[in-house]
């Protein structure tokens, strides 16, 4: 873990603006409670569909894993619960795996998940290619590699890259969630909207929140619900709405010598209620914003 006293030490930005849509506390330790589930902060009236209609504010947290490929749980390899469990084979054991590569086209698919008090798992030298829509990225449902409720993963030299909507790359979801990643590529490209699909804001959203004036369905990574993320070395990018991305109140993430980048429309960083952002030496390239602040929170 690398010092935290400059937020933002060596990075180079380039992109249109810094959007603040409320002003950081001078201490992330001061940060109040957020608004509630789905809410908007206070003061800022709930966006508006084509319709002209305040769209549908509903509850974050309550979705759950549907298809997973890989499950871990509280240290256990669940093999019944694996739909890659014959796949993968021996390679896989409760502490980690190297040298898989996985492609999926299933709908609400995490490649892997890995969950609860006494998970830590490591994937080295593997690649995850999925095109599947995902359900509930502030969950992380529907993203590759998940580490929820207290669970710890780490990926090394791992490369993912996802082409649909909401399948963010990585995710850090609940509180003692820890996602480590290092020497990886980590690429989502969003894509159409089912055709069922109606704007709201919460859990399973599937674009941009109209507020933010950018567009795009998919972040590429996540941290949410009291989870922590750390990036090192690592390249994080987006065609749009978000490059790092946080949402209903992560705990900490760290950047280190990374490349955020958005190519089409979004941000670079995004913070909301509570949580620190720490960038170092960092390169932060958006076609909209460079970050945004959307609470009180520390960046």
């Amino acid at each position: 873990m690398i010092a935290k006293k400059n937020l933002l030490r060596g990075a180079l930005l380039t992109g249109a603006a810094l959007y603040l849509m409320s002003a950081p506390l001078a201490s992330a330790q001061d940060a109040p409670q957020g608004p509630p589930p789905g809410g908007m902060p206070e003061g800022m009236a709930p966006p508006l569909g084509p319709d002209g209609q305040p769209l549908p504010m509903t509850g974050f947290g309550d979705s759950k894993p549907e298809n997973i490929g890989i499950h871990i749980k509280a240290g256990a390899y669940e093999k019944a619960e694996s739909q890659l469990a014959k796949t993968v084979g021996a390679k896989v054991t409760p502490a980690g795996a190297a040298g898989l590569k996985i492609k999926s086209d299933k709908k609400k698919f995490n490649a892997l998940y890995v969950e609860g008090d006494g998970s830590d798992f490591t994937l080295a030298d593997s690649s995850i290619t999925m095109s599947g829509t995902g359900g509930d990225d502030a969950a992380g449902i529907g993203s590759a590699a998940v580490a929820a409720n207290g669970g710890k993963l780490t990926l090394r030299n791992v490369h993912i890259e996802t082409s649909a909507p909401v399948a963010s790359a990585a995710v850090s979801t609940g509180k003692g969630s820890v996602l480590k990643v290092y020497n990886s590529t980590l690429i989502t490209h969003g894509g159409a909207l089912p055709a069922d699909y109606k704007p709201h804001i919460g859990p399973g959203m599937m674009e941009a929140p109209p507020p933010l004036g950018i567009t795009g369905t998919a972040r590429a990574v996540n941290t949410t619900m009291g989870g922590t993320s750390y990036y090192y070395d690592t390249k994080i990018i987006s065609d749009g709405w978000g490059a790092l991305s946080t949402d209903a109140g992560g705990k900490y993430i760290e950047c280190n010598r990374c490349e955020l980048e958005t190519i089409k429309s979004g941000y670079g960083t995004y913070t909301d209620n509570g949580i620190e952002l720490v960038v170092n030496d960092t390169k932060i390239k958006s076609a909209t914003f460079v970050s945004i602040i959307a609470g009180q929170c520390k960046t």
